[in-house]
């Protein structure tokens, strides 16, 4: 039997650290296929990604992936807990995943592992809650409490590849899986706005190519990514900040409290400060920076508007969830019939349109196509990415 280990990703864009984490997951392992699970149109900090998924699919598959899907939009915009457990779950069911990697910038397995313990344990989430009482945030409430048991001091857990990557050791912990870990050390860092060839982050990436940086990008991204880059930057073929924002903040316009009371994650009354709020904002930054609180973080907010949007008039997708064939190299086609038994997946946007079991991920690829200034018939035509020689 072959050997697979699991990534989970974004790629918004693809970098060096992410080439280099893929690398050293497959060496790490010794794995005979890499299978990616990625955000689609919209990403787990609460925003529609820069780049279509496909174009991040083609870039991880020409540097090491094997196989690239997408997961729905109500996995991949939740909180570092949830979003976790639900791609573990995907994981999981796919009955051929041996490992998953994830980078991190603390990569003691040990510790790691005695972190996650820790905050599965009745007596933490017991501290936890006192703390939070108190007026603390839930970061800063856990890195109170394992300081207090010897396990992270200051700023050891506040890391966000640290959260996830103690989230995804949770998650397999409550699926009883069978799935190893193995964490890889994420140099640099997660929000560094310069450019940084060696670790580079994907924030300072967008910022650059928005800003028409293409010189900065080169030596930050492999060779075969720059070039999809400078194509999706001549073509245009990428979404447009403004005109998401201006979308996303004119469906609040004829919002009631009733309704943004009723979606998930909301509470404690922060749908009246949005509302007050809004009304005086241009953009998401500017409403997330005004409406934030000690409890209801920019990304919590972020990730709140966005599921208000996109629940609008909307079921949610199915509990069980399923995926979205974004790329493969041809080796690994055996590999997606074994996955596809366990889990629905879908390889056009008309079969995942007619299943009617993801009528938000057909409306979030619609919202991103119009914000990219393209035609939504475009999704109709768009293949799945084919490398290399089918088996």
């Amino acid at each position: 039997m072959a050997k697979v280990c699991g990534v989970i990703a974004e790629y918004d864009p693809f970098h060096n650290g992410h080439a280099l984490h893929l690398k050293k997951a497959r060496e790490a392992t010794g794995a005979d296929f890499i299978v990616v699970l990625m955000s689609g149109y919209v990403t787990q900090r609460g925003r529609f990604a820069l780049f279509d998924p496909f174009d991040r699919a083609d870039m991880a598959l020409s540097c090491g992936a094997d196989i690239v899907f997408s997961v729905p939009f109500d996995i991949s915009c939740r909180d570092a807990e949830s979003y976790a457990l639900g791609m573990v779950s995907l994981f999981h069911r796919m009955g051929c995943v041996d490992f998953i990697s994830f980078g991190s910038e603390y990569s003691d397995p040990e510790l790691l592992f005695k972190i996650a313990d820790s905050l599965e344990s009745p007596e933490t989430q017991a501290l936890l809650g006192q703390q939070i009482r108190t007026g603390l945030s839930y970061p800063r409430a856990v890195e109170k409490v394992l300081d207090s048991q010897g396990l992270a001091g200051p700023g050891v857990i506040s890391s966000p590849n640290v959260i996830l990557a103690v989230s995804y050791i949770r998650a397999l912990k409550r699926l009883a899986s069978p799935i190893r870990c193995f964490p890889i050390h994420r140099e640099g860092d997660y929000h560094d706005a310069s450019l940084s060839p060696v670790h580079p982050s994907a924030a300072s990436l967008r910022r650059a190519f928005l800003l028409g940086d293409m010189d900065g990008i080169r030596p930050c991204v492999p060779y075969s990514v720059f070039e999809r880059l400078k194509e999706i930057r001549h073509n245009g073929s990428f979404i447009d900040k403004k005109s998401a924002d201006l979308l996303l903040m004119g469906a609040l316009l004829n919002a009631s409290p009733v309704v943004l009371r009723k979606v998930c994650g909301a509470g404690e009354g922060i749908e009246n400060r949005i509302l007050k709020e809004a009304g005086a904002c241009l953009s998401m930054d500017q409403l997330t920076e005004k409406a934030c609180t000690t409890h209801f973080t920019k990304a919590r907010l972020s990730r709140l508007l966005m599921r208000f949007f996109l629940n609008k008039a909307l079921p949610s997708p199915t509990e069980d969830g399923f995926l979205y064939l974004r790329g493969f190299r041809g080796e690994a086609s055996p590999l997606i019939r074994i996955i596809s038994k366990n889990i629905p997946c879908y390889q056009s946007f008309s079969s995942l349109e007619k299943s009617g079991a993801a009528r938000e991920e057909c409306f979030a690829a619609r919202c991103w196509n119009l914000c990219a200034g393209r035609p939504s018939s475009l999704l109709y035509s768009r293949g799945v990415v084919r490398k290399g020689t089918p088996s």
